[in-house]
C-alpha cells in the first residue's frame, strides 16, 4: 500500500512538472501579436562619389591631396632655376654686382664682359629701387653682350649695404631686344606687394622663389 502510494506521488509529480514546462515554452497573446522582425537592410558598397559626397556632407571624412606639384619647365622662362641663389655670399654692393652677374653668365643669357657694364651703370647711377631690392643691370652699350633676356636672383638673408640702404634682394637683368623697361615693370609689380617680399624672405628653395616670381617670366 504504501509503495503504490509512493509511485502514485512520483506519477503526480512528473505529470504537475510537464504541465509547468508546457505553459512556460507556450506564447502568450502578445509574443503570439508581434510581427517577426525585418531583417535590416544591407548597406550600400562604398563608392569614391560616395566618399567625396559624404566629405561635401560633413568632417566626418577627410580627402586628403596627395597631388605633387606640377614640375617647373623653364626653358624658354626669363628666370632659370640655376640663376636664383638663396644665400648670397656678398657682404657689399661691390661684391654683389658680379654675384649677380655670374648667374646671368652662367644662365647663357649673358657674356662675361656684362658683368663690367653692370659696374658702369651703377656708376652712373644707383640701382638701389627700395622694399629691400636692388637691381644691377648694363648700359646700353653693354646690349651686343647679351645673347637673350634673363634676370638673376641672389638672396641676402641677413642683407648688404647699398649705398647707405639694407637690401636683400639683388636682381640681376640683362634685358635685350626692348624688353628693360617690361622687366622692370614685372619686377616693380612683385616687389611692390609686401606679402610677396615676405614669401621671398621664407622661401626654402629656388622652386619656391621661382613660382612667386613666375610673372617675371610674363
Amino acid at each position: 500500500m504504501e509503495q503504490t502510494l509512493v509511485i502514485v506521488l512520483i506519477v503526480a509529480a512528473v505529470a504537475i512538472a510537464t504541465m509547468y514546462l508546457m505553459r512556460k515554452r507556450k506564447p502568450g497573446p502578445a509574443a503570439a501579436a508581434t510581427p517577426p522582425a525585418t531583417p535590416a537592410p544591407s548597406a550600400p558598397p562604398v563608392t569614391a562619389e560616395g566618399l567625396l559626397d559624404q566629405a561635401a556632407a560633413g568632417p566626418a571624412i577627410t580627402v586628403l591631396d596627395v597631388s605633387e606639384p606640377t614640375e617647373i619647365d623653364d626653358t624658354d622662362a626669363i628666370l632659370k632655376l640655376r640663376a636664383i641663389e638663396l644665400n648670397g655670399t656678398a657682404t657689399n654692393k661691390q661684391e654683389a654686382i658680379p654675384e649677380a652677374g655670374r648667374l646671368l653668365v652662367s644662365a647663357g643669357a649673358v657674356d662675361e664682359s656684362y658683368i663690367e657694364s653692370m659696374f658702369e651703370r651703377e656708376r652712373s647711377v644707383s640701382t638701389y629701387m627700395g622694399n629691400f631690392l636692388a637691381i644691377p643691370h648694363g648700359t646700353n652699350e653693354a646690349m651686343r653682350a647679351i645673347q637673350s633676356s634673363a634676370v638673376s636672383v641672389v638672396r641676402y638673408p641677413n642683407g648688404i649695404e647699398w649705398n647707405g640702404n639694407p637690401v636683400k634682394f639683388v636682381i640681376g637683368i640683362a634685358a635685350g631686344n626692348g624688353q628693360h623697361l617690361e622687366l622692370l615693370g614685372r619686377i616693380a609689380e612683385a616687389f611692390l606687394d609686401e606679402a610677396k617680399v615676405a614669401q621671398l624672405e621664407q622661401a626654402s628653395s629656388a622652386d619656391q622663389v621661382w613660382r612667386i616670381l613666375a610673372k617675371i617670366n610674363g
